[in-house]
């Protein structure tokens, strides 16, 4: 299906998310075209949300909308598809099944939850998709792990654009013999990055381009740890699990505090305070 921002269904948390993330956009690219060689910018946008509450579908739909804006740079300068800059976006999470997840969201159809791909059917046709990962070889004496790659062209066979899917673990090997650029770099469960190997995947990729400027990332989390606001600032995008429990866009949900004998009494405060900031949120709703 051929869809846009306008077309497609978000909520109200996420069209707020994409003002914010359009603001981001929009100052990274006055400072591109001001050569402010000499003002530091970031170019990692935070998205912290609830788990459930659809960052896949935020980040992705985004996306979506800076494919459209490639589109209509092309209509108004009159440039074939070819001579546009060419976007190669890598995703990267820690398990393989998120990662086949996250690709299925971004390309696939299904019709068992009548469920529409993120990207529009336009932009797809031009895209090719690489999903590497790893498995130990079919050798007794050996537990070397060998990398594998899933190639899928696009179905107009163009392939100018490129999305490649990979462990960060797959990420830090020396298997990717055509992928070492990207211009858009999406981290799930971006709080991993404390790991040091997990970051040095990240860093691989995370380099000058060849016109200096540097890939746009989104790192997205539901639980931001202190290393990962040191990469990217404070969040662009924060909605936090009480907001989205006391939303009327959430699932009903019933939960249970379970606790070990290592948790301290001020962790114990913290849950409380947290569970009667949920409870307020609620009886505002109600009186509303």
């Amino acid at each position: 299906m051929n869809h846009s921002l306008s077309t497609l269904k978000h909520y109200p948390y996420q069209l707020s998310a994409h003002k914010n993330m359009r603001e981001f956009f929009a100052s990274y690219i006055r400072w591109i075209l001001e050569h402010n060689d000499d003002k530091e910018i970031s170019t990692a946008m935070l998205i912290e949300m609830a788990t459930g509450s659809g960052k896949t579908f935020t980040v992705g739909s985004f996306i979506d909308y800076l494919y459209q804006l490639r589109e209509r740079y092309a209509r108004l300068y009159k440039k074939s598809h070819e001579q546009l800059p060419r976007i190669k976006t890598l995703v990267l999470n820690d398990r393989i099944f998120l990662i086949n997840q996250l690709k299925q969201d971004f390309f696939f159809w299904d019709p068992t939850q009548s469920k529409s791909p993120i990207l529009s059917d336009q932009f797809i046709d031009w895209i090719s998709t690489k999903l590497y990962h790893s498995k130990t070889k079919n050798d007794d004496t050996s537990s070397e792990e060998e990398t594998i790659v899933e190639e899928t062209k696009s179905t107009s066979q163009k392939n100018w654009d490129l999305f490649v899917f990979s462990t960060f673990q797959t990420a830090l090997g020396d298997k990717w013999p055509d992928d070492d650029w990207f211009t858009i770099i999406i981290i799930d469960e971006a709080h991993n990055l404390s790991w040091e190997s997990y970051y040095q995947a990240f860093q691989k990729y995370y380099k000058p381009l060849a016109d200096g400027t540097m890939p746009f990332v989104f790192l997205m989390s539901a639980t931001p740890n202190k290393e990962l606001l040191q990469l990217s600032g404070d969040a662009i995008v924060h909605y936090w699990l009480a907001e989205y429990l006391a939303d009327d866009y959430s699932p009903t949900v019933s939960y249970n505090l379970v606790v070990n004998s290592t948790i301290t009494p001020e962790q114990i405060d913290e849950l409380n305070q947290e569970i009667f900031r949920i409870q307020a949120i609620e009886n505002l709703n109600e009186k509303k």
